[in-house]
């Protein structure tokens, strides 16, 4: 799943290296309309729908990538 997540996101940030413990705002530079568009694309992607509640706590790619993984079942 990281190689697609990496895929969406590297339409957002370019120029910097994802990697699963890339915090978004602090090592992609996202801006917070970017991560909601992210979010957006996931969501889409995967069929799924992401709680707010639960976003709060996201930081990295692999928080996210659990986060999308645990909606998924």
């Amino acid at each position: 799943m990281f190689e697609r997540v990496k895929e969406i996101l590297s339409y957002y940030v370019e120029g910097y290296e994802i990697k699963p413990e890339s915090d978004f705002m602090a090592d992609l530079k996202m801006l917070s309309l970017e991560i909601v568009d992210f979010i957006i694309d996931l969501e889409k992607e995967y069929n799924i729908r992401i709680p707010e509640k639960k976003l709060a706590k996201v930081k990295t790619v692999q928080q996210m990538i659990d986060l999308v993984e645990s909606l998924k079942k």
